[in-house]
């Protein structure tokens, strides 16, 4: 499962919105963007802010704080995306209400089903109201999230690979294997405008050990938001809509960096293996 850093404390919450939560932790309560009072009212100031092209080539995004607050959103997609970036772990799992929501969307879509079924009140809030928070990207932009090994597995079995193992594969048979393939996100993707560079440590190490990166290069036209900061510290988050058969994930590139050990998934040790860079293209 993926997530946005460690365990804060923080209440607990089951419905739409509720909870105790320290307005200090989150930069939507500090620095709120631009607020419409209608869902279609935002929708259409986004429209215009955000353009779905962009002739520049892929660049990074430099001016994050600007383009956090350029953004057009109602009161409740702002509670909803307060409650995405809460860190505390649902009631009754050991995981964050966001890893908890993601997952279930991911193995609703593996079965068949609606993204929603079976989410709580407060998954299914956050979901709708981060759905309707959606807009262009508005520039060709760099983006990098980190996922475990899993995630490149799960592109080889469904590739027909079966029992797939990329640490057994030379960099040569994943290539092979893997540039040209496209795949769909069925959850809300979390990605970062800078690498995580201003992230706190801790924060960092939660991430960019782990057994892949994803550098992805996300037309103007993606679906996207940037949720701003949560208790996990400024990541540079920019979070991706799910795909839906309309928003496609292709890789053109893959290779492995040798300058970064990977930690053991579960663990904090850092072993020998190596991390597998997989380029992306969005649109």
């Amino acid at each position: 499962m993926g997530g946005r850093g460690s365990n804060s404390g923080l209440t607990g919450s089951s419905g739409g919105g509720g909870g105790a939560i320290n307005p200090s932790l989150f930069q939507m309560q500090t620095q709120p963007p631009q607020v419409q009072p209608t869902v279609q009212q935002a929708q259409q100031a986004n429209a215009a802010a955000f353009s779905d092209t962009d002739n520049s080539p892929f660049h990074d995004l430099y001016n994050g704080r600007n383009y956090y607050l350029s953004q057009n959103l109602t009161a409740d997609q702002i509670n909803a995306t307060i409650q995405y970036l809460r860190s505390d772990t649902e009631p009754g799992t050991m995981y964050s209400m966001s890893q908890n929501m993601n997952w279930k969307m991911m193995q609703n879509a593996a079965r068949g089903q609606p993204l929603t079924t079976g989410m709580n009140a407060n998954q299914m809030y956050t979901f709708r109201h981060m759905m309707g928070a959606m807009h262009n990207l508005g520039y060709n932009t760099n983006l990098t999230r980190y996922d475990h090994g899993e995630f490149v597995n799960d592109i080889l079995q469904k590739s027909g690979m079966r029992n797939a193992d990329f640490t057994r594969m030379s960099t040569a048979q994943l290539q092979q294997a893997l540039v040209g393939k496209t795949y769909g996100e069925e959850r809300l993707v979390s990605t970062s405008y800078n690498g995580f560079r201003n992230a706190p440590a801790q924060t960092q190490a939660t991430f960019v050990n782990r057994a892949v990166r994803i550098e992805y290069k996300a037309k103007a036209s993606t679906q996207a938001m940037m949720p701003g900061n949560g208790p996990g510290g400024s990541v540079g988050e920019i979070v991706l809509a799910p795909s839906g058969g309309r928003q496609n994930y292709k890789i053109t590139g893959v290779r492995v960096d040798n300058s970064v050990n990977v930690r053991q998934k579960g663990t904090a040790h850092i072993g020998s293996q190596k991390q597998i860079v997989l380029t992306v293209e969005v649109d």
